[in-house]
């Protein structure tokens, strides 16, 4: 529970952080929530939860490597058997913009791991084209370059 709580926490601080050096209007919050949810839906490995965040068609250009959501289900289940598992992200978004009902964001993300006793982390720079679908923005497209590992 408190692991829950310090996550949700951490993710605020960090959404208000970015929310307050940029001036954001409530369009380019909309966009940064999805891009949080669907971090914290890899931290809470909550397959459903990360659907919600994404399109039927959403792929992930993952230093080289082409993924989907298929596969994020799969690296969901590989976790969920691993029961000290503990994901928190940092996200520092840099760029948001909008475009009609097309939207794009960079950012650096952090994902701090706790597996099998052992800490970890890896800092990657991020891209995300998000589209409009009804009142929701759901990310399409997510590239990302690991930058560090630790």
């Amino acid at each position: 529970m408190i692991k829950y709580l310090f996550l949700t926490i951490l993710l605020s601080v960090q959404f208000f952080n970015a929310a307050a050096q940029q001036n954001l209007s409530s369009k380019e919050l909309k966009v940064q929530e999805t891009i949080i949810a669907l971090f914290k839906s890899l931290a809470d490995r909550d397959f459903e939860q990360m659907k919600e965040s994404c399109t039927g068609d959403f792929s992930v250009l993952e230093n080289g490597v082409i993924w989907n959501l298929d596969t994020l289900q799969e690296k969901i289940n590989l976790n969920k058997n691993i029961p000290d598992f503990s994901r928190v992200n940092t996200i520092a978004f840099f760029d948001t913009r909008i475009k009609g009902k097309i939207a794009w964001v960079s950012y650096h993300n952090r994902a701090d791991y706790i597996r099998n006793g052992k800490k970890s982390y890896v800092q990657w720079l991020e891209s995300a084209v998000l589209v409009k679908k009804g009142r929701d923005w759901k990310v399409q497209l997510l590239h990302s370059t690991v930058i560090k590992r630790g």
